[in-house]
């Protein structure tokens, strides 16, 4: 198996979404349910390239402890890729001391707005 893992600079970066950001797309989401994520994927890429525009910035971490619990269900898993492929004892800082931890109060005001202006700018406009 031979991999190029030569990762090259430049180009197209995922935009991390803020806080109310996330929140309108989990709104999003929750609203269109899974029977019609096939259905509305189009609208939801112009919803995400909406909030990358519009609200950028530090999305909301998790809860230190569901961070680490998470982790751990694939720690085993990165640690064999992180020798095998990278000569390394580990792929990713374990360092969790910049989660939060006690979850924040959501902005619902600010979400609800960013998918009023999305809603309006794409489907009311002539």
């Amino acid at each position: 198996l031979k991999l190029n893992l030569q990762l090259e600079s430049g180009g197209r970066t995922n935009t991390s979404l803020s806080e109310q950001a996330q929140l309108a797309l989990k709104i999003f989401n929750v609203s269109m349910g899974k029977e019609h994520r096939r259905l509305l994927a189009k609208p939801r890429r112009r919803l995400v390239a909406f909030l990358e525009e519009r609200a950028p910035g530090t999305g909301k971490l998790p809860v230190r402890n569901e961070a680490m619990e998470f982790y751990e269900n694939f720690k085993a898993g990165n640690d064999r890729l992180a020798q095998m492929f990278f000569g390394k004892s580990r792929l990713f800082n374990e360092d969790f001391t910049s989660y939060p931890t006690e979850a924040s109060e959501e902005d619902i005001e600010v979400a609800l707005d960013l998918l009023s202006d999305f809603y309006y700018a794409n489907y009311c406009e002539t």
